[in-house]
């Protein structure tokens, strides 16, 4: 009964995203010999600079308590911005998108933190009004970015072979492990999560914690968008659209508990690893979208249940 206790254990952990990893690099390398290629390893890893990034941003929200359906709509919103403001240089395309992220983050902590609203809903609800400013923003239209020689080395460029984002993604994971981990901003977010009232009689502001950490994963949102710009020098309103899934169902399977108070910015990479891998292998081994979908969903209902049976071994 004990050695079932600690596979139950071990499972519901970390050491499962990784098993689950290996597995699928298994199975994705017998099926296509592409996989391993470095060609296709930098690729994905490129691929999923901007879902990481919002990962982490997003960690720090479900860590303290809540979540944000609305990173997506800020990162179609930011990245239609990004586009336009290439005509006034590098410095503005970028400034001001992250900083407009940032607000619409804030916003959502706001409402959730101060006015005690349902993150849920809240952050539904402005998911709905991101998207429809980008829509306004752009008249509904695809955006083409100014030929900026520098903005557009964020998304193309290579430092000895590697692809900046993925210089930036391994930039921000070890910033945000560092804060997440040994800051009391960090801490603070973990106590706020895993009991609010505590925390507060502790002497955090709880409200303040949860603006800042909402902020934060708008910001993320911001700078996913930068690099997704700066690739392909173009946006369009519903670019961001369903990156919210993605990124919920890789943190909760790398370990960020749903209920808030428990996980790390290292399961969170390996969450996003798991489904950047398996996007890819759709392409490698043509599977239809129809399909596609259906196994996003399984993974989805998947990640729930490891995170309910987490609580059942804590």
């Amino acid at each position: 009964m004990n050695k079932f206790y600690s596979i139950r254990k071990k499972i519901a952990g970390i050491n499962g995203i990784i098993i689950a990893l290996f597995f699928l690099i298994l199975i994705v390398s017998i099926g296509s010999s592409k996989f391993l290629t470095t060609t296709n390893i930098m690729n994905v890893l490129r691929q999923t600079s901007t879902l990481g990034i919002m990962a982490f941003g997003a960690a720090f929200v479900m860590i303290g308590g809540n979540i944000d359906l609305s990173i997506g709509s800020i990162l179609s919103l930011c990245a239609l911005m990004a586009c336009k403001l290439t005509a006034y240089g590098s410095a503005v395309a970028i400034l001001v998108p992250l900083a407009v992220g940032f607000i619409c983050g804030a916003f959502n902590g706001l409402l959730v933190g101060k006015f005690k609203f349902n993150p849920f809903i809240t952050t539904l609800g402005t998911m709905a009004i991101f998207q429809a400013l980008a829509f306004y923003y752009s008249d509904g239209a695809f955006l083409n970015a100014s030929d900026n020689f520098f903005f557009s080395q964020i998304g193309k460029g290579f430092v000895y072979k590697i692809p900046i984002p993925v210089i930036i993604l391994l930039f921000f994971f070890l910033v945000f492990s560092y804060i997440l981990g040994k800051t009391v901003f960090g801490r603070q977010v973990f106590a706020v999560g895993g009991n609010p009232e505590c925390a507060r009689f502790s002497g955090i502001n709880n409200t303040k914690i949860t603006v800042l950490a909402f902020g934060l994963s708008g910001l993320c949102a911001a700078l996913s968008a930068l690099i997704f710009v700066s690739r392909q020098m173009a946006a369009q309103p519903q670019m961001g659209t369903g990156y919210e899934f993605d990124v919920i169902v890789a943190i909760v399977v790398g370990g960020v508990a749903l209920s808030g108070g428990k996980g790390t910015i290292w399961g969170a990479i390996l969450g996003v690893l798991f489904i950047g891998i398996l996007k890819n292998a759709f392409i490698l081994l043509g599977i239809p979208l129809n399909y596609q979908y259906v196994v996003m969903g399984v993974i989805l209902i998947f990640a729930v249940g490891i995170d309910s049976l987490r609580k059942e071994v804590k």
